[in-house]
């Protein structure tokens, strides 16, 4: 027993280890970090500082950064240092919290340090540390406290930090609120109480959606209405979805992902444990998610909370104690990590995935991380080199410092906007960051890669951005124009304002869109 202790806390050393080796940054990530730079400066939490308009997904993650930038006003290394403390307590939490015994806590933490996903996604600069923690700590809730509606309370009070930090993380909490919400009923403690816990419990979130409204104009990140408004049937967002779980298999890029997850499900339906069954729905729930909204362009980037959880199934699996299975286990493991020629274990200062370059044949699925790794990687940084040295970093410094160049049109905007600075208007095609090309249609429906869903210009529309007045040529989307702009770029509290709110968010005013979708010839 004292062995398999040892054992631990070096395997825990070499998960540490391994995360450092393969610690990034993604462009994406600097989209974020371009509105936490705007906020500490003083321009409000804006993209484009002429507009409010919510490109980021993670409130809770970009709050929770701009606390550190504030105080060191470096974003690449900061960011990543408050990632790996993140995902170590959230191991610790699972292997000395959670688990029901040291082998298995050792399966749990060998298991992590194998997956490509979890790995990746441990920096990368999302939210997915901030995801694991409050996974850990939710569960360790769940798993270990008496129900009662003080429990549900501090439940509801985290699974909204969840939500807040990413909003389709409710599926993996949510199966586990309904149980404990029953419990509590169960336990003749009254309905109005159960219910009073769980919706003081969502208050920062329900603040943050009346915010959201006051400030943005809408309850849902920018990004939401530019991914989901595209009109691309839904049968083929299924497939795509569908072949996004397997995509890890594809070159054997990671093996022990999708496998886990896969293992973990059905093994809850054999544990005495009712409450695994509870955590194994919720993943279920998240997976059918990704199934259903095309999954992700990024190879393993939603598929590591669902690992995550199943690692958390497995380490209350009391049949895994077993030395005939869980040796077995071990072994295998081992293999496959080595068997993958993108093991995070084997990976080093060097690597760079080259099959990134095929990747559009593969469905639009690709490993960012072998694609930006050899100029976003902190080990390089720790080894002396300056870090990022994407192209698009030299490119935001010439517009930062080019006088002339105010608005332009990019489709890579994290590493460029950011480094451009607050006064570069730059335009995204995908409607990451513009709110009319969000709610305009995409007029070619393959899919090509998801999320990237590429708007044709109006006639007029870079016109109107550039000289701020409407020259849009066609008159339906110049009305909706008009009463967009009150939203995102008029004064914060007037009635008009608050009125055009209740009508495009109640649909008063899809009429003008529709109208313009009949008429493509207003394209540019």
């Amino acid at each position: 027993m004292k062995s398999l202790k040892i054992l631990l806390i070096l395997f825990i050393v070499l998960t540490a280890v391994v995360i450092v080796r393969n610690a990034w940054v993604c462009d994406d990530a600097y989209i974020s970090y371009r509105v936490i730079d705007n906020f500490i400066h003083g321009y409000g939490l804006r993209w484009n500082t002429a507009e409010r308009v919510q490109v980021f997904t993670h409130p809770l993650w970009m709050f929770f950064l701009s606390l550190f930038y504030f105080f060191t006003r470096e974003i690449f290394i900061t960011s990543i240092i408050v990632s790996i403390i993140l995902v170590l307590i959230s191991i610790y939490l699972v292997t000395y919290k959670i688990s029901k015994a040291t082998s298995l806590s050792l399966l749990a933490v060998t298991i992590l340090c194998f997956s490509k996903a979890f790995i990746d996604f441990s920096t990368s600069g999302l939210e997915n540390p901030a995801t694991f923690l409050l996974l850990a700590i939710f569960f360790t809730v769940f798993i270990n406290a008496r129900s009662d509606p003080k429990k549900l309370l501090v439940l509801s009070f985290i699974a909204a930090l969840g939500v807040l930090n990413r909003m389709d993380s409710l599926l993996l909490f949510f199966p586990a609120l309904v149980y404990e919400f029953y419990k509590c009923l169960k336990f003749k403690f009254k309905l109005l109480k159960s219910f009073g816990s769980v919706i003081i419990g969502f208050v920062p979130f329900i603040l943050w959606e009346i915010f959201s409204i006051i400030y943005y104009g809408f309850p849902f990140p920018n990004t939401a209405y530019a991914k989901l408004n595209t009109g691309i049937e839904t049968t083929m967002l299924v497939k795509q979805g569908a072949f996004y779980l397997i995509s890890s298999y594809v070159d054997l890029q990671d093996l022990i992902t999708p496998t886990v997850v896969v293992i973990a499900i059905f093994s809850s339906f054999f544990l005495k444990e009712k409450k695994m069954k509870f955590i194994a729905l919720g993943t279920f729930l998240y997976l059918m998610y990704i199934i259903k909204i095309g999954g992700c362009f990024m190879l393993g980037r939603f598929l590591a909370a669902p690992l995550f959880c199943s690692v958390i199934i497995l380490s209350r699996c009391e049949v895994l104690r077993k030395k005939w299975l869980w040796w077995p286990m071990f072994i295998v493991l081992t293999i496959a990590v080595f068997v993958s020629p993108l093991s995070p274990v084997l990976s080093g200062s060097k690597y760079d995935n080259s099959s990134y370059n095929v990747a559009q044949y593969n469905r639009g699925i690709s490993d960012e991380r072998g694609f930006y790794y050899k100029n976003s990687s902190f080990l390089k940084t720790l080894m002396g080199e300056k870090m990022p040295t994407y192209f698009t970093v030299t490119e935001g410094k010439r517009l930062r410092d080019d006088p002339e160049l105010r608005y332009i049109m990019a489709q890579v905007i994290g590493f460029m906007g950011f480094y451009a600075g607050s006064d570069v208007h730059i335009i995204d095609p995908f409607a990451l960051s513009d709110p009319l090309l969000a709610r305009i249609p995409v007029p070619d429906h393959r899919m090509v890669r998801v999320g990237h869903y590429k708007r044709n210009f109006p006639q007029g529309y870079l016109e109107s951005v550039a000289m701020d007045r409407t020259m849009i040529q066609s008159p339906d989307l110049a009305k909706y124009y008009d009463e967009l702009n009150i939203i995102t770029r008029g004064e914060l509290f007037t009635k008009k304002r608050f009125s055009n709110i209740w009508k495009i968010n109640t649909g008063q005013l899809q009429y003008l869109l529709d109208g313009y979708k009949n008429n493509f010839n207003y394209y540019q």
